[in-house]
């Protein structure tokens, strides 16, 4: 499951941002919860910075600790959840090739823009 950076404003108002970064990611389902919460275009800058080994079920029992189940609940119905897990077209960056930041870091990919 990736690991997203991005940024909120929250209930749609520019003025009031949050931005969610590599020290605090959220999940990739994360991000359509914050979508539903606050308004579609209220989160900006998604980019993949990680993964995590989680089944859906196990990120719905967290996301429903989280935010309003009832959201999540429509969202991700059932025990078993139709939930997309990765960002569609990201691919890992090669291992052979340069490290992007000398970390070992992965290279943030903006599902928007590539």
């Amino acid at each position: 499951m990736h690991l997203c950076t991005c940024e909120i404003a929250v209930a749609g108002d520019l003025r009031n941002t949050v931005i969610r970064g590599g020290h605090d990611p959220v999940t990739f389902p994360e991000v359509s919860i914050l979508k539903f919460l606050h308004g579609e275009a209220a989160v900006t800058n998604v980019e993949v910075c990680g993964e995590v080994d989680r089944d859906p079920g196990e990120e719905k029992a967290r996301l429903i600790s989280k935010y309003p189940g009832q959201a999540v609940e429509t969202l991700f119905p059932g025990t078993k959840p139709p939930m997309e897990t990765e960002v569609r077209g990201y691919k890992q960056p090669s291992k052979t090739g340069k490290k992007a930041s000398g970390r070992g870091e992965a290279t943030p990919f903006n599902p928007v823009t590539g």
